[in-house]
This record gives C-alpha cells, sequence and structure tokens, in this order.
C-alpha cells in the first residue's frame, strides 16, 4: 500500500498548524516545505476518518446520535435545531447529509500540539447562536486538535504494519471528535451537553463518541501495549462495551491493512477465530491502554527551522475556549521498508442527486 496522498475533496483547503520548539505562536504547515509531510498525514487520517462517518454504518450511527439527543433534549427542554426552524430541511437524514457536506468544505482548523489522548474537539462560545441547522458553519464552530507527537510517529516509522495500526487508530479517533461538532450542530448549542440517553454501557453518563462507535463499528476499540512506549500504536482490541469484565477480540490485521489502504468496510472485523480477553486479563498480562501514557508525549511541538523564521502565516496560541464535556480521551513488530504518504481514496459519500446509494438513504428517512 503506498503512502502517497492526494486530496480527494479537490481544491478544499485545510488549515493545519504547529508549534516550533522555541516559539510561542502556531504556524501554518502548509507555508513551511520541512513540515508538509505533517499536513499530507493530517489529511490520511481525515479522508479515513471521513470515509468512516459516510459509510451508511456510519450514517446510521449519526442518526441514532441525532434521535437520541433530540429525545433527550425534549425531555429537559434544551436548545435543539431539530425539527430545523426554517423547515428548509426536513429530516434527520438530510441534516446529517448537510453536516457531513458542510464539514467537508469548510473543515475547522487543526492544531498539531499535546492534548488528551489522540485528539480533541473545542468550541467557540457564539456571540450569536445559530437559529437554523442551515447556519452551521464549521470554522467557526471551533478547532480540532490532533497528538502531535502521535502524527510525527506516523511519519517516522519504518514498519508497514505499524503505520497501518497507527492510521486506523487516528482515523477512529478523529471520527469520534467529529461526532462532538455533529452534536453542537444538531443543538445550536456552544456547550452542549450529551443527554444521558446517548452514551454506552459502562460510561457514567452521556457521550456521543462512544454512543456514534458503538453503534458504527460494532463496539468500542482500544489499543493496548505489551510494553509502555509511546512510539506505537498498540493492538486494537473492540468490545462490545466500557465494562471492565466485557470480552473483547483482536481486530484483524488484514482488517486493518485494508482500511488504511482506503477500503473502509463496517462493522470492524475481529481476527478469526481470536479468543476473548478482558480488560483486568490484559493488566494482568501487563499491557497497558495506550491512552494512559499520560507524560510520555513530547512537548507537542516540530523542531526548529534549520535557517531562522520561515512562516508568513503565524498565530498566537489556540485560545481557551469551550470543550465538550463528553470529550474524548478520558487519560489521557518487524522492519520494512519506509513508504510515501497515504494514497488517495475514492468517495464513497457524494451524492449526484437522486438515484445513488445516498439518496435513497435520505429518502428512507422518517
Amino acid at each position: 500500500m503506498s503512502r502517497r496522498l492526494a486530496n480527494r475533496n479537490g481544491d478544499r483547503e485545510l488549515h493545519v498548524y504547529v508549534r516550533r520548539e522555541g516559539e510561542r505562536q502556531y504556524e501554518r504547515i502548509e507555508e513551511q516545505p520541512d513540515l508538509v509531510l505533517l499536513a499530507n498525514t493530517v489529511r490520511g487520517v481525515l479522508d479515513r476518518a471521513f470515509l468512516l462517518l459516510e459509510d451508511r454504518n456510519g450514517r446510521n450511527g449519526l442518526e441514532a446520535v441525532a434521535n437520541g439527543i433530540v429525545t433527550g433534549r425534549r425531555i429537559t427542554n434544551g436548545p435543539c435545531l431539530f425539527p430545523d426552524p426554517t423547515r428548509r430541511i426536513q429530516s434527520i437524514r438530510e441534516a446529517i447529509l448537510y453536516f457531513l457536506r458542510t464539514m467537508q468544505s469548510n473543515f475547522p482548523d487543526i492544531y498539531l500540539t499535546r492534548t488528551d489522548g489522540e485528539a480533541s474537539t473545542v468550541r467557540r462560545g457564539l456571540d450569536e447562536p445559530f437559529q437554523s441547522l442551515l447556519d452551521f458553519n464549521p470554522a467557526a464552530a471551533g478547532e480540532l486538535r490532533i497528538q502531535y507527537q502521535y502524527i510525527h510517529n506516523m511519519t517516522q516509522t519504518r514498519n508497514n504494519e505499524e503505520y497501518d495500526r497507527w492510521v486506523f487508530r487516528m482515523a477512529l479517533s478523529v471520527a469520534h471528535e467529529l461526532t462532538h461538532f455533529f452534536t453542537g450542530y444538531i443543538t445550536g448549542d456552544a456547550r452542549p451537553i450529551t443527554p444521558p440517553n446517548v452514551s454506552v454501557p459502562g460510561w457514567p453518563g452521556g457521550e456521543a463518541g462512544r454512543a456514534w462507535e458503538r453503534q458504527t463499528f460494532g463496539g468500542i476499540v482500544e489499543f493496548w501495549s505489551e510494553r509502555r512506549d509511546p512510539l506505537q500504536p498498540g493492538e486494537p482490541i473492540i468490545f462490545e462495551n466500557l465494562r471492565n469484565n466485557t470480552p473483547g477480540y483482536r481486530v484483524s490485521r488484514t482488517y486493518v491493512e485494508r482500511f488504511a489502504g482506503g477500503d473502509v468496510q463496517l462493522p470492524i472485523q475481529p481476527s478469526g477465530g481470536a479468543r476473548p480477553i478482558t480488560r483486568p486479563q490484559l493488566e494482568a498480562a501487563r499491557r497497558i491502554e495506550m491512552n494512559e501514557f499520560y507524560g510520555a508525549r513530547g512537548n507537542g511541538r516540530a523542531p526548529a527551522p534549520r535557517t531562522g523564521p520561515s512562516s508568513s502565516q503565524r498565530r498566537a496560541p489556540p485560545t481557551q475556549i469551550l470543550r465538550f464535556d463528553d470529550d474524548y480521551g478520558s487519560g489521557g513488530p518487524s522492519s520494512g521498508r519506509h513508504r510515501a504518504p497515504l494514497r488517495q481514496v475514492s468517495v464513497v459519500y457524494h451524492d449526484q442527486g437522486s438515484g445513488g446509494p445516498l439518496s435513497s438513504w435520505k429518502q428512507s428517512s422518517h
């Protein structure tokens, strides 16, 4: 599988920022030749995250989350923008398609930095909350923060299997984070609190991202390591829920390899003949869940440029802005050849009007 990446969404620009060692301000990566590989890797991860959301299972997962949020908000009389006040969006499924198109055409700023877990979503408080689903502006709604060290690790590994697992891990995490933007979109709330009916067994309270994962993937994927090495992605294990004694199964290596190559098939497939294993059994075998590596993620900064300042676009550090209450990340092989960036993959989402798979999915909504 080639690592060469092209942007499958044409001329859509991504604004990816990183802070160099010794600098206080962030600079846009696309302006810096020595950092372009980081931006290309982020594009590849985002590409696969959208493939997860655009898959029928992913859209059905968003529909289940949306229905749960709407129901929960009605019970508490909380703000909610569905049904849409303008009545130009008639169904939950139409709302989901509009959300996905809008996110792709005007994606929020991305900051590579140090953060808990793989990624986190932050939201800006809006001066005037939008009054319709059609007013949603992703770029103004917030920003996506991604663990710099993990993206850096992806660009450095020479192990093909390890690289594929990094792609898998980061794409799942970013797709999870985009469901938090979806929560804000459906509610029109700058600080949406997910109702407790949108969750998974074993999680104390509402959690839209985990609920979407379980519906979409067929379970919750965690990454476990045999040693305390933050440079590795860990081994993916899928559990039915978050209860401690729930058995999990190792994800098929073939599935992960195909996923990294752009062949996204859902639900996620365990290894054939895999034996069940629980979290206590993994811990007893001296394995550790990768998101517990609090202090081993570096300083979240890129190397200093070799020759002086190189950026024409600099930004102050991201401000302290509203974070989702159910934010992701509670905690925080053999050698192969080095490959080029992630290759372009086919779009499975774009709807051409009528008669296509998305049209039939939309029309069959309630």
